[in-house]
């Protein structure tokens, strides 16, 4: 089953960013990558062990720090358009938006027993 992997890797410039896309992209499995160099960050998407993505960017002296792994699938997605279509209908999402500034709330995601406001 494909994952979705956050890594934070310690980068410095343009050249940081292209030695850890190349390391990453060597991997088997791997359906997506992009890389953040502001927030640091990189997104794997497939199947490929979370460990070892981050062996492989730290193999070219970069520190690497698991951030998030989640399943990931269009199944996944799809279940989530269902719950977030069913969510806003509840009466209970309004007290919860209160408390947010709504010109930063892009989507409300729901899934059972998680709700993320993105």
């Amino acid at each position: 089953m494909s994952k979705k992997i956050e890594v934070k890797v310690n980068m410095h410039d343009q050249k940081c960013k292209t030695k850890v896309l190349k390391a990453v992209t060597k991997l088997t499995g791997i359906n997506e990558v992009s890389v953040d160099l502001a927030k640091q960050m990189v997104v794997v998407i497939g199947d490929v062990d979370p460990v070892c993505v981050v062996c492989r960017i730290r193999k070219i002296d970069k520190t690497a720090k698991i951030m998030l792994v989640l399943p990931w699938s269009m199944d996944i997605l799809n279940h989530m358009e269902v719950e977030v279509a069913s969510f806003s209908k509840m009466k209970y999402e309004v007290p919860l938006i209160d408390y947010f500034s709504m010109e930063n709330i892009k989507k409300v995601v729901c899934i059972p027993g998680l709700i993320s406001i993105v």
